[in-house]
């Protein structure tokens, strides 16, 4: 589990301003949460395209397989080309 130290404590370069204590804690909590993430990719079995198409589908809801590829911001020949169209 990811311990932070309280925003108070203190700092070890005395000329650190409160905004890069907290900057510098958020991007360590997100380095540490982008880490377990992957490991729970990893664990799914599924390649990186199928969890990015799974994801659009999760959270944008049941869509037209050629509105599919729009979503995802990929170009005419890409879903024309993409294996997610095929059948596997």
């Amino acid at each position: 589990m990811l311990w932070l130290t309280p925003l108070t404590s203190p700092s070890t370069n005395p000329h650190r301003t409160l905004e890069e204590h907290v900057a510098d804690r958020l991007h360590s909590a997100a380095i540490y949460l982008l880490r377990r993430v992957a490991r729970q990719d990893a664990a799914t079995g599924l390649g990186p395209a199928r969890l990015s198409a799974l994801s659009v589908i999760v959270f944008g809801g049941p869509l037209r397989l050629g509105n599919f590829g729009v979503v995802r911001k990929a170009c005419a020949a890409c879903r024309r080309e993409s294996r997610l169209t095929r059948d596997s």
